[in-house]
């Protein structure tokens, strides 16, 4: 029987290879800044990590990135997980069966989110389906993030047949919007959570630009909440990955959490070796694309298409301008043509989200307004 393969180089073999490493040219794929690809030195990085068997606990590239985590947070503990998503699942399980410990005639426990927050809107349902919890979205009033008083209000602090008893507040600092959540407001919320001894679990998978874009360390916000996420693979650049800290006994449940889950590593050290050079390397550049946000913003307002505020950090939001919709275009419309030029967009019909990363350099910029005004 003939071969129904398509024969072509061998995914080892040297062509592919010197392909695969060369450093990527400025990119045009603005969809998101989980896109980017290792360099060179991030892929020597990677093979020059010393590993073992995370699972068994003695990989030395793992056990030196989570090091590293306690050092940078002053957290007691940390843990290195797949993806940011299932740190996020992985803490608010741990905190909920604690939560049960203590209020073991609690049947369904409730969780404060922000309704527009990842943890919430984005991770498939899993906060509330894995941990048979009533997730309560609360929606900000000004449309920009949760304050204390807010998050009070949305508080249950005494189980009956009516309503669940709050057990955790999660809440994501900056914003998924690119919006930066004060530390002052993240002060209070954790003061309010300290008060009723709730957990407060803060997913900050972009806290690296908003540490870059106040000059403030990292420890400033961990030190105001009761566990945090920190994502590797967005503007770190890191292939995968993310770091969950808290307190040691919570981290050493969220790692059985993380077995259940299917995550447990085993040599994870390679990953952890490109984890390491991110943040050695690309946490002090991610002012650069801050600043290439803002370039962008000032060039899209000189052609009629204003973002709806000033970026704060790499997130570029624009509504749909009038003089697009006037013309009957969508972003979507606009996404396709695009697309045929090799510019990759993420947007809805009337909301395009812009994102500047690793390999968006200015003439990347120039290059997408030059053809947004073509459509305009």
């Amino acid at each position: 029987m003939a071969s129904t393969l398509t024969h072509g180089p061998s995914p080892t073999s040297p062509s592919r290879i010197a392909a695969a490493a060369a450093p990527p040219a400025p990119s045009l794929d603005f969809r998101s800044d989980t896109i980017t690809q290792p360099s060179n030195e991030m892929r020597a990085a990677i093979a020059a990590a010393p590993v073992g068997d995370d699972d068994y606990c003695d990989d030395p590239s793992v056990i030196q990135l989570q090091h590293l985590a306690r050092s940078l947070t002053h957290h007691e503990a940390a843990l290195f997980f797949v993806s940011a998503t299932m740190a996020n699942i992985a803490a608010a399980a741990a905190w909920l069966h604690i939560a049960r410990r203590r209020h073991p005639d609690t049947i369904v426990p409730e969780v404060i989110c922000d309704r527009t927050s990842h943890i919430f809107a984005r991770e498939y349902g899993q906060l509330s389906v894995i941990n048979r919890a009533h997730v309560a979205g609360v929606a900000a009033a000004d449309q920009k993030y949760l304050r204390a008083h807010e998050i009070e209000q949305a508080l249950h602090l005494v189980d009956d047949l009516h309503q669940p008893l709050s057990e955790l507040v999660c809440i994501e600092v900056p914003m998924s919007s690119g919006l930066l959540y004060p530390l002052s407001e993240l002060q209070q919320v954790f003061a309010l959570c300290t008060r009723h001894d709730i957990p407060l679990h803060v997913d900050g998978s972009r806290l690296w630009n908003q540490s870059a874009a106040t000059t403030t360390p990292l420890h400033c916000f961990a030190e105001q909440c009761s566990s945090l996420t920190l994502c590797l693979s967005k503007g770190l650049g890191s292939p995968m990955g993310a770091l969950l800290t808290g307190p040691a006994d919570f981290i050493e449940l969220t790692r059985k959490y993380r077995k259940a889950f299917g995550g447990g590593w085993r040599q994870a050290g390679l990953m952890a070796g490109a984890a390491l050079y991110a943040i050695e390397h690309n946490f002090s550049r991610l002012s650069q694309d801050h600043e290439n946000a803002k370039y962008l913003a000032h060039e899209l307002r000189g052609i009629d298409i204003p973002p709806s505020m000033e970026p704060e950090i790499n997130i570029v939001v624009v509504p749909l301008p009038p003089v697009l919709e006037e013309k009957g275009l969508s972003w979507t419309d606009i996404s396709a043509r695009l697309k045929v030029e090799g510019i990759t967009l993420k947007c809805k019909p009337h909301l395009l989200r812009i994102y500047t990363h690793l390999h968006i350099s200015r003439q990347s910029i120039d290059t997408l307004v030059c053809a947004l005004r073509t459509v305009v």
